[in-house]
């Protein structure tokens, strides 16, 4: 291979031998090959001295005015070499002749000179055959000259490189080529990067003295230079600093002594994971708008890194990069792009292509594509990545896919994957601050996605996950809402149409915003239970259509007070438990609420419950019922008021309506005049210990009610945060003195010394809770009524004892009594 001799002190001078005396044979022209500062050209490669020795190959070949002529190395001078012509059907040239090393920088078809964009590697031994020369003359002893210098730079680490890619943002580095003062001038200025191949098994680096490389670069002065390379895998890449200037000169080598920083790549990335998957990306347009003009370089094993050109339309033109399984292909940024996306019909999408059932994974970080040397952290425009993996159908796999922009602008990630049917895992969504329609429609029929990514976000903006699974009909499991305060629009249709969604996501907010839940859980029609509603004020169609055609619903939980918003309950539960698998349908509502502007199907029951929402444990929540329990001699009710309690007096003891209870280990005991059962161990349960179905009550249509153990009690009254603030003692309800309050956690108003009947209904819109100093009873002796409340636990204490809650109008205790007590009991059931 022919090349360069340069940036040498004290080069030992050789005499060039004629090896062609005779330059007319049958065969046509022999050329012969001389080298410019011959007198510092060596017979072997390597450097030496502070020089470079260069030889001719046999696999060298020139172009001479267009034909093609191989080498024939001199075996005693290898840096000479005769030429004879590749084809013997070729004619001769004529002089003057103008000739090309190698011969591929000349494009005889298209009759011009090419500085290709990929160079491939040489070993030591023959460093400088990446150099292009240049000839020309009429005679047939060629002088060749070095149309570039070399960039030179050292690798150190223990990595095996693939590619090397040298670029400058501002300055090109390949392309087409005139010859001026014997150096390469480039006629175009679009191509300012360029790949060096390392050959399919690659260069391995050495750690402590590295590796040298030489990239061959037109003369000039350069500013914003950067180098990186890949591994085999491609699952590395370092870097140099980018913007790094250099000065190259022709027949010079300049050494690059900056040294690289290795980091993990992560560039967006494709792999195909089965079968046969084309890569390509359309530019969508609207007839008002054009999608922006965005440069991005694609890499694989085979091609290194190139410029990756977009289709218009269907895609037409543009690259298709064809994958097999294991193959990846990596995309980046070429300098950078403000965003992919102009507006919600004026886009750049990527498409997948595939055959014998293709499916790709899609991984790397997503802001590359904006900035591939130094993706951020910040989405500064509107539309970024919308519709990014339109109708992809071949992409499985996003879990890697890395969305890391903490600072969102409007309807960015909107749409981007939709369509995507194969799609099974999402990326991660760690964002906390969203913008107006940010995950806008996200995953829409996406019917393959069985795992809703987490959503941590707590400060919402307008319409920010609207949409965001519609049509979802693989989601089983809604993901949690993280957010305490909403904005409007901001769920809106986001689960519509996800037809295997068996459980959906708790709903604590109590402050609303217009047509924030509007259509949220529509047709999903394996949902039975729906989430409660705690508001207690709805707006502008804040719940409209939120449950229609949820054929499967048996239960739903809305404790508004207020419910005059326009269209707030349009239709909410249209539709809904009609499926003929459901046997009973209720809905929960505000004790003290009517039914008017409700707008609840006649086939669903109607049960009064109380608001509030109490902790029992770190990690349980209840709901009290909506006042004691009692037995009127056939069936169980509950209490119509909180504070509604037995007579306290014998004569007036009412046997049809038992509100005293005994503690066993069955209902069919529990309201007996006497207690006689001594077979209770400390393993019994009290009949509703809420530990299992069989160990709890429906009452008044209500289901799923239990009674508080006794380390429950004791965590509500005195463990749950604020738990002192929390309750007060010897408070007068209507006309029952000496009860206690209990209020729902996060309850920051005033508990009063005694209430009314109208301030207690207040009291008890804002979720207070109120035991009634019930007294207790013997056999059918009531007493203490006014003065103590006695409440059983759930916990059996021994043979004959049970724990319960006792307090008057200044004490409070848990302790243990006797089993034949009658005592009050309060069943709670679960507010998760």
């Amino acid at each position: 291979m022919a090349a360069l001799i340069i940036a040498a002190a004290s080069c030992q001078k050789e005499e060039l031998k004629s090896v062609n005396p005779n330059p007319e044979t049958p065969g046509g022209l022999v050329f012969t090959a001389t080298l410019e500062n011959a007198d510092a050209t060596k017979t072997t490669i390597g450097k030496i001295e502070g020089g470079y020795k260069v030889k001719w190959e046999s696999t060298d070949s020139i172009s001479v005015n267009g034909v093609i002529y191989k080498a024939q190395p001199d075996a005693t001078y290898p840096a000479q070499a005769t030429f004879t012509k590749m084809r013997e059907g070729d004619p001769d040239p004529k002089a003057p002749y103008t000739v090309y090393y190698p011969a591929s920088v000349y494009d005889s078809t298209a009759k011009k000179a090419v500085l290709p964009k990929t160079q491939i590697f040489k070993a030591e031994g023959n460093i400088a055959g990446i150099l292009p020369m240049y000839a020309e003359g009429s005679d047939l002893t060629l002088q060749f000259k070095n149309l570039c210098g070399l960039l030179k730079f050292n690798l150190k680490g223990t990595e095996t490189v693939r590619h090397i890619t040298v670029s400058d943002t501002s300055k090109a580095l390949c392309g087409e080529f005139n010859v001026t003062d014997n150096a390469a001038v480039l006629t175009t200025d679009t191509g300012r990067i360029l790949s060096l191949d390392c050959g399919e098994g690659g260069v391995t680096l050495d750690a402590s003295t590295g590796h040298d490389f030489y990239v061959a670069l037109p003369a000039g002065n350069y500013e914003h230079l950067a180098i990186e390379y890949t591994t085999t895998g491609g699952a590395n890449v370092c870097r140099m600093k980018a913007n790094t200037t250099a000065t190259i000169e022709r027949n010079k080598v300049y050494a690059f002594d900056q040294t690289p920083v290795f980091s993990a790549a992560d560039y967006l990335c494709f792999t195909c994971t089965g079968g046969n998957v084309a890569i390509g990306m359309t530019k969508k347009n609207s007839k008002t708008m054009n999608a922006p003009d965005i440069s991005l370089l694609y890499y694989t094993d085979r091609t290194g890194w190139q410029d990756f050109k977009i289709g218009v339309g269907n895609g037409s033109d543009s690259t298709s990069i064809a994958l097999t399984s294991g193959e990846k292909v990596y995309f980046r940024a070429k300098a950078s792009n403000d965003s992919l996306a102009a507006s919600s019909s004026a886009y750049n999408y990527f498409t997948t292509t595939a055959t014998d059932n293709g499916k790709v994974d899609v991984s790397g970080n997503i802001m590359t594509l904006l900035d591939g040397d130094n993706p951020g952290t910040t989405l500064a425009h509107a539309n970024t990545f919308t519709y990014l993996f339109k109708n992809c159908t071949s992409i499985q796999n996003a879990s890697g896919l890395s969305l890391p922009a903490t600072s969102l602008a409007s309807y960015c990630y909107s749409n981007m994957f939709n369509g995507c049917t194969a799609l099974t895992t999402a990326p991660a969504l760690p964002a906390t601050s969203l913008a107006m329609h940010c995950y806008f429609r996200m995953f829409k029929g996406c019917t393959s996605l069985e795992t809703a990514p987490t959503l941590p976000a707590t400060t919402m903006a307008g319409s920010c996950y609207s949409g965001m699974f519609f049509g979802c009909t693989g989601l089983t499991q809604a993901p949690a809402l993280s957010a305490t305060t909403l904005a409007s629009s901001c769920y809106d249709g986001m689960f519509t149409g996800c037809t295997s969604l068996t459980e959906a996501p708790v709903l604590n907010v109590t402050e609303l915003k217009s047509t924030c839940y509007n259509c949220m859980f529509q047709g999903c029609t394996a949902l039975t239970t729906a989430p409660a509603l705690p508001a207690t004020t709805l707006e502008t169609y804040c719940y409209a259509q939120m449950f229609q055609n949820c054929s499967k619903l048996t239960s739903v939980t809305m404790l508004a007070t207020d419910v005059q918003a326009k269209g707030c309950l349009n239709s909410w539960l249209d539709n809904a438990g009609t499926d003929e698998s459901v046997t009973s349908r209720t809905v929960y509502i505000a004790k003290g609420m009517g039914s008017e502007g409700l707008q609840i199907p006649t086939s669903w029951t109607k049960v009064e419950i109380l608001p509030g929402v109490f902790s029992v444990s770190a990690d349980k929540k209840v709901r009290f019922s909506k006042g004691n329990l009692y037995w009127n001699g056939s069936v169980w009710h509950l209490e119509t008021n909180q504070y509604d309690c037995p007579p306290s007096t014998d004569d007036e003891w009412d046997e049809n309506h038992v509100g005293h209870l005994f503690w066993t280990k069955t209902a069919a005991a529990s309201y007996a005049a006497s207690y006689s059962d001594g077979t209770c161990t400390a393993s019994d349960k009290f009949f509703c210990d809420g530990s299992d179905a069989a160990h709890t009550l429906t009452v008044d249509g209500q289901g799923g009610l239990y009674a508080l153990s006794k380390d429950e009690w004791i965590y509500l009254i005195n463990t749950r945060t604020n738990a002192s603030t929390l309750m007060k003692k010897g408070v007068k309800v209507a006309e029952i003195s000496n009860c206690m309050i209990i209020a729902p956690d996060g309850y920051t108003g005033t508990i009063a010394a005694s209430y009314d009947y109208a301030a207690w209904s207040v009291a008890e819109s804002q979720g207070l809770v109120c035991l009634p100093a019930a007294g207790c009873r013997s056999g059918s002796y009531v007493d203490d009524v006014g003065y103590r409340g006695y409440y059983w636990s759930s916990t059996l204490y021994n043979k004959g004892y049970a724990s319960a809650l006792y307090f008057d109008d200044s004490n409070l205790w848990d302790g243990e009594y006797t089993l034949d007590n009658g005592y009050s009991v309060r069943l709670v059931y679960s507010a998760q």
